[in-house]
């Protein structure tokens, strides 16, 4: 893999769920990147489908939440939708998952994020998605829903990718 360029490692659709795994090198340190990642407030500034992103805490657990507005399109067609995800953090490990809280449209979603160094003073970050639409779609659709997650999970490293650059330079 070459630096800054984003590597779909593998994209796996399994009893209605998609799976898509990539990865991306930089030169920026391993604490740098999980800080850009943890900056809730940030992350409209720095990936392009995310329109709003506030953090919130679950009034029973304090568990960490992040509400987001998200931006689609396909086709002609745009528009946005709101997420409510469950927020996992391990600093230590620099490690980041998200879990769906409710969605009108997903089943289930899980978006995690692995930062760890590299060779040659390099920093590996790792981005899986997995997502269960709430209707399985035919087979047609779903070759297309298949690309649409691919290329959102290289949009999102490629987005990591220039912010991290922009933060190096």
């Amino acid at each position: 893999m070459e630096l800054g360029n984003v590597e779909i490692e593998s994209l796996t659709y399994t009893d209605g769920c998609f799976t898509v795994q990539g990865c991306l090198l930089s030169r920026a340190a391993p604490e740098t990147v999980y800080q850009v990642l943890t900056d809730y407030e940030a992350l409209p500034r720095v990936f392009h489908n995310i329109d709003e992103a506030e953090l919130r805490y679950c009034g029973e657990t304090g568990q960490k939440q992040l509400a987001q507005t998200c931006k689609w399109a396909f086709l002609v067609f745009s528009g946005t939708f709101v997420t409510e995800l469950n927020v996992f953090e391990d600093a230590a490990a620099r490690q980041l998952t998200f879990s769906l809280i409710e969605s009108a449209f997903m089943k289930e979603f899980v978006g995690s994020w692995e930062v760890r160094p590299a060779v040659n003073g390099l920093c590996e970050v790792r981005h899986r998605l997995s997502v269960r639409p709430v209707v399985a779609p035919p087979q047609k659709i779903g070759d297309i829903s298949a690309k649409i997650f691919k290329r959102q999970v290289a949009g999102l490293l490629d987005d990591l990718s220039r912010e991290l650059d922009r933060r190096t330079a």
